[in-house]
């Protein structure tokens, strides 16, 4: 093989290897923008449902309150139902704390949901930092 067909061998070689990384950067940019897009859409979807739990908490608090103020209102107005109505409010406040035990479960839940969702922010967040990095490198000429 002579110096000049060894030459054009290595230029092919080199548009070849060339076009190869173009391509891996494509498909990197690629990869990354579906990767952002999904997070994004993720934590949309979580600032939802969590603002829908924090106005149902507050409407569940609400009625609990005008609950309690009816069943006092109406012990202060007839003082020989006395007994009646402290039956029906130790029921009431147990019915209260059954829901409140329930609100306090899915508020746990809740809560556990946050904490994974951060765990996910966090691992995707190393691995977006460990594929910028590597794309980083690759536009540098390392490897």
């Amino acid at each position: 093989m002579s110096p000049e067909e060894r030459l054009d061998r290595l230029e092919r070689v080199a548009m070849l290897l060339v076009r190869s990384g173009r391509r891996t950067r494509s498909d990197l940019r690629y990869s990354i923008h579906a990767l952002i897009d999904t997070q994004i859409r993720n934590e949309d979807s979580f600032k939802e449902q969590f603002a829908r739990l924090t106005e149902l908490q507050a409407e569940t608090e609400d009625h609990f309150s005008e609950q309690f103020a009816r069943l006092i209102e109406r012990e202060v107005q007839s003082e020989d139902r006395f007994n009646g109505q402290i039956a029906r409010l130790t029921g009431s406040q147990s019915r209260t704390d059954e829901q409140i035990k329930e609100l306090v479960a899915a508020q746990k839940a809740t809560d556990a949901q946050v904490d994974k969702l951060a765990a996910s922010q966090q691992e995707t967040d190393i691995q977006l930092r460990a594929l910028i990095e590597v794309v980083g490198r690759d536009r540098n000429g390392q490897s």
